[in-house]
């Protein structure tokens, strides 16, 4: 297996009919992505597309219609850059959408905030990570996908390339958007409808944001040819779907509102709190949560073992740590970002706070500070991940598939070494894990139906 060796990314995509619509798509799906947006509009046999740095409302919705005009068909992308590429992050190495053919606006590589391509031949966002696919140097995985396509169809795509992706394509030479998800299911796909047209999205919550009904999830190994106006989208199912589900999409990644695989996130995190209560017991005066995404796991263990739960942090602003570029910004986010309440007596309590996981030991550290500045005479935390980033039979394990958590990441446990100097480092006095199979309980699968691999399971890869 040859690791993707630009670009892996961890992003949203949405498939519309307006700019309008699509705008307002990216903004519910920018959880999955902070670093960078596109859309590209299909109108009179060309596509015109445009790229910014920032978040979805950085670039104002009159300027971009004013720009791209309207269209027939629209596909956007939400993005946050991986540590494979921080040092030459930008809006032309990675950025989407990729495209083929067209003209780059002139002077446009002096605008720096945003790139702008008219008359393009094809387009395509894509949410995943092709790791087993031989790139020339300088390549990106996306820009390999639409250049195959653009050969040999979509049909060799599912066939030739197991995982992942989530995608779209617009064509200049057809009267449809292409969505397609690999076979393995591992990226969240959906269709939807709104106003008799089919929209796609890469969650639920996004179709109804828009004002449209979520129709289903797509299959793996599925196309679906999304018409230009109807509902009468064609469905071809060119390889069969042997699931292997990313558990990291309902633990972190996803909105708690959106679905995933038959089960709203909402009710897998509050699973993951009922079954922590039943493997970790410790006694505490009540529990809590590093906000946002955990918030559901404690309310399920508080549930479960009758146990207050009070809310003892807060954020200034909504954005996710996690999806920092550089461990140094994800420092800075979390110091200046991360408080506690005031107002909450924690002198001489004993709290047990919940996350969704514990990945570089960032946000625990700094919340274990400011926790012992009030006084808090113990802190116990616990995860509703097992360990990630563990070494397997001689291999380090992480992400090899589209979350920003690489093997070669500076994961806590590997800078720890032990579980003890895990303890000792993060600040806690204590620390637990889910079990694995405590995991696929809370997701009501088996473990094989999932894609552990960057906590010590098995490689899902079929080669």
């Amino acid at each position: 297996m040859v690791l993707n060796s630009e670009v892996t990314c961890k992003c949203g995509i949405f498939v519309g009919h307006t700019i309008h619509d699509v705008y307002k798509g990216l903004k519910a799906l920018q959880h999955r992505g902070q670093d960078s947006v596109g859309i590209a509009v299909k109108k009179n046999g060309h596509i015109d597309l445009i790229r910014w740095s920032g978040k979805v409302g950085d670039f104002s919705l009159e300027s971009l219609v004013n720009i791209l005009g309207s269209g027939e068909l629209v596909i956007g992308h939400v993005r946050y850059n991986t540590m494979k590429i921080k040092e030459n992050a930008g809006l032309f190495s990675g950025a989407h959408p990729r495209f083929i053919g067209g003209k780059i606006v002139d002077n446009s590589a002096m605008y720096k905030s945003h790139l702008i391509v008219r008359d393009a031949d094809k387009a395509i966002v894509h949410n995943g990570n092709i790791p087993d696919l031989y790139l020339p140097e300088g390549k990106i995985d996306t820009d390999i996908i639409l250049e195959e396509y653009s050969k040999k169809g979509i049909s060799f795509i599912l066939e030739t390339f197991s995982a992942s992706y989530s995608a779209a394509i617009l064509d200049s030479k057809i009267n449809e958007a292409i969505i397609f998800r690999d076979r393995y299911k591992m990226r969240p796909l959906w269709i939807g409808e709104k106003d008799g047209n089919i929209l796609a999205s890469s969650e639920d919550v996004a179709i109804w944001e828009v004002g449209g009904k979520p129709i289903r999830e797509v299959n793996g190994g599925e196309v679906i040819h999304i018409p230009q106006r109807g509902r009468d989208f064609v469905s071809e199912q060119i390889i069969n779907s042997k699931q292997r589900v990313c558990f990291f999409e309902g633990n972190y990644l996803q909105s708690a509102s959106s679905s995933f695989d038959g089960r709203t996130i909402f009710s897998i995190r509050r699973n993951l709190g009922r079954q922590l209560a039943k493997e970790y017991f410790p006694e505490v005066d009540f529990v809590s949560f590093i906000p946002h995404s955990p918030e559901h796991i404690a309310r399920g263990y508080s549930d479960e073992r009758k146990i207050p739960l009070k809310e003892i942090f807060y954020k200034v602003a909504s954005e996710r740590s996690f999806l920092g570029e550089s461990q140094s910004k994800r420092d800075i986010s979390i110091g200046t970002n991360l408080f506690v309440l005031d107002n909450v007596n924690l002198e001489g309590k004993r709290i047990l706070i919940f996350d969704d996981s514990l990945v570089r030991g960032t946000v625990s550290k700094d919340a274990t500070k400011k926790l012992r500045e009030k006084g808090v005479a113990w802190i116990g935390l616990a995860l509703g991940t097992p360990i990630i980033g563990p070494i397997v039979n001689g291999i380090q394990r992480g992400c090899l598939w589209g979350v920003d958590i690489p093997p070669e990441d500076n994961f806590a446990i590997k800078r720890a070494g032990t579980f003890e100097k895990l303890k000792e480092e993060t600040g806690f006095d204590d620390v637990y894990f889910i079990s694995m199979d405590g995991l696929a309980r809370a997701h009501g699968k088996n473990i094989n139906e999932m894609c552990t691999y960057c906590i010590g399971g098995e490689n899902p890869i079929e080669e």
